[in-house]
This record gives C-alpha cells, structure tokens and sequence, in this order.
C-alpha cells in the first residue's frame, strides 16, 4: 500500500464460543501477510486461563509467525501489519480442560479508502446534439475496486449507449494489490436543455457504513441550446438587429439624393450665366468680322 495511507480491516464470524474457564486455544490462519500497512486487532477466541504460554501460532513450516499475528493476554488475536493478503478465514478451536472442543470461524475483510476522486481533463465546452467527452473520473489507492458513477446536476447519469456513454478501466497495482479506476463520460446534450449543466462523480467502495466519496464538480457551457424555446428570442433579437440595420442605410440613402438635389440646384444658376456669357461672346465675335467688312468696302 501508499505510503502515509493506513488501511483497515473489519471481521465477521460464525457463532461464537462462551466464555468458560480451561479453554486451551490452537490457532490456524488462512493466509501469510506479505504487504503489511497498518495495526488491526481481531478478536478471535474466548477469554484466557492465564496459561499465556500456550498461546502460540505457527506456521507450516513450524516457525513463528509474532511478526505477523500473536495472541494477546486477554485472548485476542494481533495482526500488527495487517495487508490485503490478510484477507480470508480465521479459525479458532479452543478445548476445555475435561477435553470439550469448540470451533469458531471468522472472515476478515481488508479495505483501504482512496483519496477524493479527481475529474481530469474536463471540457471546455459542449454542443448541444452533438456527442461530447465531459472528462475522466479518476480514483486511486482503493481496495477493494469499489466504483464511480456520474451525475448531471445532481442526477445520477446511467449509461444508455445514446445520451450518456461509459468508458470505465480498472487497474491493479502488481505490488500494492490497490486499484486505480477510469471512468471517461461521454454526453450527447439536448436542444433546448440547461446551458450551463454541472457535472460531478463520486467513488462508492462497497463496504458497509462507509459514505461515498465525491469530487469536485465542473460546469459547462452549452452551445446551440438556443434550438427551441431560446430560439424565438433569438430571432425576434436578430430581426430588430436587421430592421435597425435596414433603417440606417434608408436614411442613408434618402439623405445623399437630398444632398445631390441639393447640389444640382445650386449649379443650375452658374450653369446659366455662363451659357449667357458665351452667347454675348458670339455675337461679340460675329459682329467684329461684319464691322471690319463693311470698312473694307468703303471709298
């Protein structure tokens, strides 16, 4: 397991022996820790004689095992580095002095609850009616695997295969035996639906009395969700935007042929007094030519 991260362990046992004076206990574990993190204690038999002595677990091979479970004075079982190797059946046989022997069975669990999970590489945005990668829920150091689940403003998503689309990878680390669980979602967002939706998953371990652990939400934006009862807005703003538009090149327009009247008025006077003044200038040189002839034709 991670360092700085302690695991624990919970047990669950068959019926129970009474308590009674004289039981002489022989203890057999199902499996040997190899990864050891953290310190659990597991009552497992009836309260000591006193003869501590006999108290004894050992291994196939006949060695000691105190490194990884001892029995206690007050008749429990210790497991100081308890890993998830630990997990399975331990069994307890106690026999009396008078040689009555009771057996009792106890299945252990080992769990390790992971760190908050984490979405990665969220979206910047989404288009409505087109598939859309939301981002990736991701949960590391967990045992068992437990799992993730999606919600969409605080509603629980359900992969159909449509709308909301799955992709889940679990991992197991070769050493750590601790899981990493992916979970990628994929949304197809509906025309005329929320345009800024909140996004949010939680890892549940699957153990009980343990609360599911949430991630940070994110919230998007939701572009083309102006499709169906934005749309009139749109439009009605779109079309003041045209009229207002349309409007402006009108009186544009109407204003230039005012201004070119306008010009055409003031040029007409000084188009006539030139056409007068060339007029004069004719007769002017006409009569010139006739005047020089008639003195010519003199005495």
């Amino acid at each position: 397991m991670e360092a700085g991260k302690q695991g624990s362990c919970h047990s669950s046992r068959s019926p129970q022996p009474g308590p009674s004076d004289g039981w002489w206990p022989h203890l057999s574990v199902s499996q040997v820790l190899s990864q050891r993190t953290c310190t659990v204690q597991a009552l497992l038999c009836p309260q000591n004689t006193g003869r501590t002595e006999a108290w004894k677990v050992l291994s196939p091979q006949g060695g000691p095992w105190d490194s990884v479970a001892r029995v206690l004075p007050n008749g429990s079982l210790l497991l100081p580095a308890v890993g998830i190797q630990d997990e399975g059946t331990f069994r307890c046989r106690a026999t009396s002095r008078n040689g009555k022997e009771t057996r009792s069975t106890y299945q252990v669990r080992v769990y390790q609850i992971p760190g908050k999970p984490e979405i990665i590489n969220p979206a910047s945005e989404l288009m409505a009616g087109v598939p859309s990668k939301v981002g990736t829920c991701v949960s590391e150091g967990g045992y068992p695997a437990g799992t993730l689940s999606w919600h969409w403003d605080g509603k629980p998503l359900i992969p159909d295969g449509k709308g909301v689309s799955v992709q889940e990878e679990t991992r197991r680390h070769p050493e750590t035996g601790l899981f990493t669980l992916q979970s990628e979602l994929m949304v197809t967002p509906a025309q005329g639906g929320a345009p800024h939706p909140t996004f949010s998953c939680s890892f549940s371990p699957g153990l009980p009395r343990r609360r599911a652990l949430h991630a940070a939400p994110i919230q998007l934006n939701v572009w083309g969700y102006v499709e169906g009862q934005g749309l009139g807005t749109v439009a009605l703003a779109l079309g003041i935007l045209g009229g207002l538009g349309i409007a402006v090149l009108l009186i544009g327009a109407i204003m230039w042929r005012r201004r070119q009247r306008q010009r055409q008025e003031r040029k007409a006077p000084e188009n006539q007094e030139e056409e007068e003044e060339e007029e004069r200038t004719e007769l002017n040189q006409s009569e010139e030519p006739e005047a020089a002839e008639s003195g010519a034709a003199g005495p």
